[in-house]
Order: C-alpha cells, then structure tokens, then sequence
C-alpha cells in the first residue's frame, strides 16, 4: 500500500492523465468488462466459462473479503500523499449527493460491489 502515494504522484506529472483514467473508472469499467465478457462468449466460448467463473470466484472472495474485514479504497485511508483524484481533480464525490446511494463509504457494507457482479451469474 505504501506505493499508493508515487504511483499518484507519477500520475499527477502527467498533464491529464488523472483526469482520463477518473473518467474511465467512472464510465467505463462495468461496460468495459460487459462487452469483453459478450466478446468471448461469441468468439472464444471454450474460455467463457473458464474465466467467467475465475471472474465470478475472484469477486466471491473480494466480497468476503469485503465483508469480514474493515477494508476501503487507499484514497479513503487518509494517507500523507494520497488524495481522492474524484473529488479534487474531477469534482466527483461518490460519497455525497446523487450517487452517495451507489457507493459505501464505510466498509462492511458492499452495496454498490455485490448489486453489480450479482448479475454475472446466469449463463
């Protein structure tokens, strides 16, 4: 974890790059791996089942995980370096307003994590 703070700093050198990859994690991410999932399950259906339920176990034990333990994103840890790019870059606050609903602060608590990976489950 103490890596955290230089990858972000690295990042932040980079004109513009925080503000692309906090629209991607925001955008992206659950089409992103929607579409990679119907793209092998059309052109490569050997390892559809392979890796979506390498996908499924990853992210049944992320949530236990989740669950047992007080876990947070490094950007909720209050670490000296380390900074909510959301919120200060992007003006994001995924804790606060419309999309507070969608997201947990606190640990123990995985709302927004188990209502997306639930719908994976269906073949």
């Amino acid at each position: 974890m103490f890596w955290e703070p230089a990858v972000q700093a690295w990042a932040a050198g980079h004109d513009g790059l925080i503000p692309v990859l906090n629209q991607f994690y925001l955008l992206a991410h659950l089409p992103v791996t929607a579409a990679f999932f119907v793209w092998l399950w059309r052109r490569r259906r050997p390892a559809y089942r392979v890796l979506r339920d390498g996908f499924l176990a990853a992210n049944a034990i992320a949530l236990a995980v989740f669950v047992a333990l007080p876990v947070a994103p490094p950007r909720l840890a209050g670490i000296d370096g380390l900074d909510d790019t959301l919120r200060t870059v992007s003006g994001v606050d995924l804790h606060g307003g419309v999309l507070s609903g969608l997201f947990t602060p606190t640990p123990r608590s995985p709302r927004y994590t188990s209502a997306t990976r639930s719908w994976w489950a269906p073949q």
